[in-house]
């Protein structure tokens, strides 16, 4: 992409009007061919031409609990790569907001689908009484793919979850 945008503003190009616009936390995506070095190459190229790299870290869709488990998990991910994470700031925050990371020890599917949808039914049933009560709309589940997603659909349809598929 860079090459093409060199034959476009010309080889001579000093510096100027260019904004481009990447997100290094991308790189998670090696698998799919993704590069960190594009990103913080061109960063380094606008620096040298005289120009500014500014980071967007603000967040203004979610919630300062997901946010701060989000750069907690990223952190992680990130901690030997040749840049350094740079974690998102929140801009709001939700009482009673939580983040619950289920590991169910287990590479059945179905067996952790099931144990996933009693979780939830558990988690909406025991917080109806109390000050911030969770409702089925509350909770999301992500998918690294979507090949599985029928199995937990089943699930939840077996105890009566409603849910919304975005697949």
């Amino acid at each position: 992409q860079m090459e093409i945008i060199g034959q476009l503003v010309g080889a001579g190009y000093q510096g100027g009007r260019l904004m481009a616009v990447g997100d290094i936390k991308q790189s998670i995506y090696r698998f799919r061919g993704a590069e960190a070095e594009l990103i913080t190459d061109l960063g380094a190229l606008i620096r040298e031409k005289g120009g500014q790299v500014i980071a967007l870290d603000a967040n203004y869709r979610s919630d300062r609990v997901i946010i701060d488990f989000i750069n907690r998990i990223s952190r992680r991910i990130f901690e030997n790569e040749a840049f350094d994470y740079q974690p998102l700031q929140a801009t709001k925050s939700v009482s009673g907001a939580g983040v619950e990371f289920l590991l169910t020890g287990t590479d059945d599917r179905v067996k952790e689908a099931q144990m996933i949808a009693t979780r939830i039914a558990q988690l909406v049933r025991e917080s109806q009484s109390g000050p911030n009560p969770v409702n089925y709309g509350d909770i999301v589940l992500l998918f690294r793919a979507g090949t599985s997603v029928l199995l937990y659909q089943q699930a939840l349809q077996n105890l009566g979850i409603p849910y919304y598929n975005s697949c």
